[in-house]
């Protein structure tokens, strides 16, 4: 375990408010963000999360979930969304999250196994 983490673990009041207003500022410019650079902010916000029980203030960006699924802050959301789900599994995700992003978690994320594309004998 890294550094890092154990600091998450030991002391999370100390370091939570940081990663916080890293987190707000990055999403909040997260338009201005070269792609690359997104994705890996996409990787530590859910890698933290994943330290601090996926928890986080989702209250904040409640109004971007109606957004366009290709907004910059929308694909973050469901880039998070998706990338927890694979981290833990989809009830405890969305038992962290308000009823407003409840229904961005569709029923084949709920799923306990993949749908193997090869299991289907007929094709």
């Amino acid at each position: 375990m890294g550094t890092r983490a154990q600091a998450c673990k030991i002391a999370p009041a100390a370091i939570a408010p940081s990663l916080g207003r890293a987190i707000r500022y990055c999403y909040q410019n997260i338009h201005r963000l070269d792609l690359e650079l997104g994705y890996r902010f996409l990787d530590w916000f859910t890698h933290h999360l994943s330290n601090f029980g996926f928890m986080w203030k989702w209250t904040e960006w409640v109004e971007d979930v109606s957004l366009p699924d290709m907004h910059p802050c929308k694909s973050f959301i469901l880039g998070a969304l998706d990338k927890e789900i694979r981290l833990s599994f989809a009830q405890r995700i969305k038992g962290t999250l308000p009823e407003p992003y409840q229904a961005l978690i569709g029923p084949e994320k709920e799923q306990d196994t993949p749908e193997f594309k090869f299991n289907n004998e007929r094709k």
